[in-house]
């Protein structure tokens, strides 16, 4: 906060502001480096000058799309609408974005936008949050990342920090302090539509990849480090139907054993934010449930950072959990229980009835002193009380980020299958590349992209390789996608041209998606898909199956058929580069599964399953068939 807004500030409210203003000035910039009572007694000078309806202001998050004019490109501030509600409402923090990646130079007059109407309103500085869970996906020109389960499957803790730094540098080119990751859960029930943003289903490997994507985006040496949420807390990856944002069933001993670890490892790697999960835990909402917002969480785990909710999950306490009698019963029952800053996004009552429970007795001052503390802390570390930098948007997506990408991209590929070595491709060959994921970036960036399920058409304005430009780079090749996911197209054309080649490449997935717009009832591979590779392999030619998908899908006759398989899972920007390299043996593949590949419908079991569930007394060893087992993965290397 520069000496103009100082002055501003106290020639608007001399009494009410001088100590707050005096603090934030010359104090704050240096609570991130301080710790001890000294540090604490900076905070309650800034606390102590703030009113019951700053406070409740802090723990408000809202949805940037409230304060933008619509359909606006570039974006538009409403100016009214955003002076309007830091005057009335003081919030605390804003978050997501409008449909869409923005620019760095639209981030930026956002980012200003804001901070003039705060200082404007006397309002402690907005803290922003975003989903940048594989990058500053958000952010137009920015590097993404492969997804965590890919991330997993390099098994590689350097590269995922480096990654994560990058994610915190591109982040704050945009002006944006805050990001909703890592994602903490556990990859256990494929038919979760989140399953891909997991780092797999061993909570060893969960346990070290948080840390270092912790250690990575709140790196301070680098000096542009934002906060990271450990997310969803807790369970969230387990639900008991598959669906999102559902009915979670697990006892005490395996919570402890295998869901809360990882966040216990997020905590001590100094997570600055830990997010609540949308699901009810055993019959209670997660939103609601005190005992492990607080008792575990904050006693036992010692977290001591911001817990926020996710989208809207406090109202659905009420309209989708029906645990409270109306949204006042339940702004309560989550505050109550632990809750420091709802995501609210979009309604003004959650303000209001708070300052009311207040207000009335019903939730202490000391409760929202406690919550505001915390808040207010993390904006100080983050540094945004002092004059913001934004000169670093021409930075965005430099060549050593895209580096980056590609390393992480290359040792994440996993080959399956490789029948008598098949692969690498000669460079000599013809090669048909075919598939719904041959020659649509969409895939390969998946969800969380320039948009929030991936499918739009934004990312593909973008200079990103396919994977037939992957191949195309190294040798003859021709390309035709003869179906998509779900219909077939021209696949006579498609089959003629097959024909004249000496290697297939088929690329097979699914359409991005996340949440509950991933919600799928069966594991099977599309019924097109299949077909499409049953025509293809009667022409017998070898066939190297790529699969660009969000979760295991099951292959029917494909694992046995097909000459080899390889899991790209959704390798990011840099990921098309990648898959052709190791296809042609300029990258000898080392990712590994971190997760057991089911052959089954019925048949999804974790490698850690008891031994009572592989062997029948009667039958023998049977119960544990799975397509691929945790851990597996081939390389193009003899030993001898």
């Amino acid at each position: 906060m520069d000496i103009f807004c100082v002055k501003k500030m106290i020639e608007r409210n001399r009494d009410k502001f001088l100590t707050m203003i005096l603090s934030i000035a010359l104090v704050v910039p240096l609570i991130a480096q301080e710790t001890g009572l000294n540090s604490q007694n900076k905070l309650d000078a800034i606390l102590n000058a703030m009113s019951i309806e700053d406070k409740v202001g802090q723990m408000t998050q809202l949805n940037i799309k409230l304060v933008l004019e619509p359909e606006k490109n570039p974006i538009q501030v409403d100016s009214q609408a955003l002076d309007l509600i830091l005057k009335n409402q003081r919030i605390g923090s804003f978050m997501n974005t409008i449909g869409r990646a923005l620019t760095t130079e639209e981030w930026n007059y956002l980012q200003k936008t804001i901070r003039y109407f705060t200082e404007k309103n006397d309002v402690v500085p907005v803290l922003y949050g975003i989903d940048a869970v594989h990058g500053a996906n958000y952010t137009m020109g920015s590097v993404i990342f492969p997804h965590q389960l890919g991330q997993a499957a390099s098994w590689n803790e350097k590269l995922v920090f480096q990654a994560s730094e990058i994610t915190a540098f591109e982040c704050r080119a945009s002006g944006i302090p805050w990001v909703f990751a890592p994602i903490v859960d556990l990859g256990r029930q494929p038919l979760w539509g989140q399953f891909f943003e997991t780092y797999g289903e061993d909570v060893l490997l969960a346990e070290r990849m948080t840390v270092a994507s912790v250690s990575g985006l709140q790196n301070k040496e680098q000096g542009l480090n934002v906060a990271g949420c450990a997310k969803h807390y807790v369970g969230y990856g387990l639900p008991k139907n598959g669906k999102d944002r559902t009915t979670v069933h697990i006892s005490d001993h395996i919570l402890r054993e295998l869901h809360i670890p990882p966040f216990k490892a997020a905590i001590d790697a100094g997570v600055m934010s830990v997010m609540i999960g949308s699901h009810d835990l055993n019959g209670i909402p997660m939103n609601a449930n005190r005992y492990l917002l607080t008792n575990v969480l904050r006693d036992e785990l010692r977290f001591s950072g911001v817990l926020v909710t996710d989208w809207a999950d406090i109202k659905k306490l009420h309209t989708t959990h029906r645990v409270t009698t109306d949204y006042r019963e339940s702004i309560l029952a989550a505050i109550s229980a632990g809750v420091d800053m709802a995501m609210v996004p979009e309604d003004f009552v959650f303000y209001e009835t708070l300052l009311d429970l207040v207000r009335s007795g019903e939730i202490s001052e000391d409760r929202i002193n406690q919550a505001t503390r915390r808040i207010v802390d993390m904006k100080a570390k983050l540094g945004l009380f002092n004059e913001q930098d934004y000169s670093l948007n021409k930075s965005v997506g430099q060549e050593s980020h895209q580096k980056l990408a590609y390393d992480l991209a290359s040792e994440s590929i996993t080959v399956l299958k490789n029948r008598n070595n098949t692969l690498p491709l000669d460079t000599n060959s013809k090669v048909f590349v075919t598939g719904p994921a041959a020659n649509d970036v969409r895939f390969q960036i998946g969800a969380w992209g320039r948009t929030w399920q991936g499918m739009d058409s934004i990312v593909t304005s973008e200079s990103i390789m396919s994977i037939y430009n992957g191949i195309q780079v190294h040798g003859e090749s021709t390309t035709m996608s003869g179906i998509t996911v779900d219909t077939q197209l021209d696949v006579e054309s498609a089959l003629l041209m097959a024909s004249k080649s000496e290697v297939i490449v088929l690329c097979l997935g699914e359409k991005p998606a996340t949440e509950k717009p991933a919600d799928i009832t069966s594991l099977a591979i599309s019924g097109p898909q299949l077909e499409y590779f049953n025509r293809l392999h009667k022409l017998e030619i070898p066939i190297v199956v790529v699969l660009v998908q969000n979760r295991p899908r099951l292959l029917g006759d494909i694992a046995k058929k097909a000459s080899a398989v390889v899991l790209a899972y959704q390798p990011g920007s840099m990921g098309g580069k990648a898959v052709g390299d190791v296809l042609y043996g300029e990258v000898n593949p080392a990712g590994k599964l971190p997760f057991t590949y089911p052959r089954y419908e019925h048949g999804i079991s974790t490698y850690d399953h008891a031994y009572a569930d592989e062997v029948d007394p009667m039958y023998g060893a049977n119960g544990f068939n799975p397509q691929w087992e945790f851990g597996h993965g081939l390389s193009y290397s003899e030993f001898v």
